[in-house]
């Protein structure tokens, strides 16, 4: 898996619209509480594909509140309730973990390109938004994760193939 940090200014259309929506509720002071997210407000093409995770101190004790239904596709499982850190492949935890403790910690949104390849050695790329969000105004209690899954990915979670080529 290869992965970096993308800058806000250049997400895809979709991630760039969830941003934007954060931002007008408050989401870079912490001003955006969970109860006031909404996730149909997200591009409808982007919400089977977010995940929220309930932060806790102790990140161990963090769990997927919603996992969007593309996700379980993806993953082959649905996650709710259970730890970000059991996902599978396991060698993205450790990213996983780093980049939810700083999310957590610096309660500021930042986005990033994964790039992997997927069996039968078919090359996927996500590009990632992680949002925080503050019950209190001051601590994360809740990160919106949104995943722009590309074209061609979304043509092989349907088909279960990569798409023709032209």
């Amino acid at each position: 898996m290869q992965f970096e940090q993308v800058p806000l200014d250049g997400l895809p259309e979709n991630l760039a619209a969830a941003l934007g929506y954060w931002r007008k509720r408050g989401g870079e002071t912490l001003g955006c509480a969970w109860k006031d997210f909404e996730l149909v407000a997200l591009p409808s093409e982007v919400i089977p594909s977010t995940l929220v995770i309930d932060v806790y101190p102790d990140s161990d004790r963090n769990r997927f509140r919603f996992w969007g239904s593309r996700m379980t596709v993806l993953h082959g499982r649905d996650m709710t309730g259970m730890s970000p850190y059991e996902i599978e492949p396991a060698d993205m935890v450790p990213e996983l973990r780093r980049q939810q403790d700083l999310t957590g910690r610096e309660g500021v949104a930042s986005a990033s390109r994964y790039a992997f390849i997927r069996d039968p050695g078919i090359a996927h790329t996500h590009y990632v938004l992680r949002l925080p969000l503050s019950d209190d105004g001051k601590t994360v209690s809740q990160i919106v994760v949104v995943t722009d899954i590309g074209e061609d990915d979304l043509e092989y979670l349907r088909n279960g193939s990569e798409p023709d080529e032209a």
